[in-house]
């Protein structure tokens, strides 16, 4: 979390491997993590021209990035576990994620989504009016959490409770 912290280069070796491996099948949607300037995108493009990008924001540098240099050439994902993690005072994730989707209205939330879910029928209260907020935020894109993902039926449930919650919605 310190602000000096920088890591050195953008793809490993084995990144490489993958983005050659994407090429020859035809793929060319990538999710980048932890992107905190556009040099992560753009390392990304000099091996696949034709890359479309979902940039993760997951900390705080990431979401400068947002404010001062976003120019919209990538999908943004509000990746909220991540950055809650990275934030100062846990109420600044409500900035970031009212940023995110201001700079791009096709912005994905990512992150403990409806996760009560993964653990028995009922959600919980906060699940339900955490997608509500969201939606009322402006985003219409929800990538469900790796815990809900394990079962069918916590996946099924999901999706049937997002489009109750957004049938209320309008």
């Amino acid at each position: 979390m310190h602000p000096s912290l920088k890591i050195k280069g953008n793809l490993t070796d084995l990144d490489k491997r993958y983005v050659e491996a994407a090429q020859k099948v035809g793929l060319n949607q990538y999710m980048l993590s932890f992107v905190e300037g556009a040099e992560d995108s753009t390392a990304l493009r000099e091996y696949h021209a034709d890359a479309v990008i979902a940039e993760k924001i997951e900390s705080v540098k990431g979401g400068r990035y947002v404010s001062e240099q976003y120019d919209g050439t990538n999908r943004l994902m509000f990746a909220r576990g991540d950055y809650f993690v990275e934030v100062n005072r846990p109420h600044h994730i409500l900035m970031a994620g009212e940023d995110i989707i201001q700079k791009d209205p096709q912005a994905i939330a990512a992150s403990r989504i409806l996760g009560s879910l993964a653990y028995g029928a009922e959600p919980s209260c906060q699940d339900i009016t955490d997608v509500a907020y969201l939606w009322n935020t402006g985003y219409r894109t929800f990538m469900l959490g790796d815990e809900v993902c394990q079962q069918r039926d916590s996946v099924i449930g999901a999706l049937n409770l997002l489009e109750a919650i957004v049938g209320t919605r309008g």
